[in-house]
């Protein structure tokens, strides 16, 4: 499974249009903003529209958040096997359904460390009130 949590890892990132995937650094859902218009964020050297997920909500089921861990998923399934043969074999023994869990879960921790670093914010943003 360490060839997944690296094709987990590099997916998330590269969809997400960041080098970095921690709290810190975990682009948050471009409120008011359809995903079709131009004010979308997008990938400077393709153009293409970038993922974004509510990572408040927390949901990996919520509708937002599902069709991006769709993408997560879809791009390991498509990029993975061009990785070499060895990639390509543990991709095939993966079971039905685990390659989704596992972007879920990783999604999950994401969504926590994002939480945790966004209530901290929010911490400091209410003491400047003061």
């Amino acid at each position: 499974m360490t060839v997944v949590k690296g094709l987990l890892t590099e997916s998330f990132g590269l969809l997400l249009g960041t080098k970095k995937i921690d709290g810190k650094h975990l682009p948050g859902y471009p409120m008011g903003i359809g995903e079709g218009t131009d004010a979308w964020p997008k990938d400077p050297g393709t153009g293409k529209p970038l993922v974004r997920f509510d990572w408040r909500l927390g949901k990996h089921d919520d509708p937002v958040n599902a069709v991006g861990l769709r993408e997560v998923a879809n791009r390991i399934r498509e990029v993975g096997p061009k990785m070499g043969d060895a990639v390509k074999l543990v991709l095939n023994d993966i079971l039905p359904g685990q390659l989704e869990k596992a972007v879920r879960e990783k999604y999950m921790r994401m969504a926590n460390e994002y939480r945790k670093v966004d209530k901290k914010r929010k911490r400091v943003d209410e003491e400047d009130d003061l």
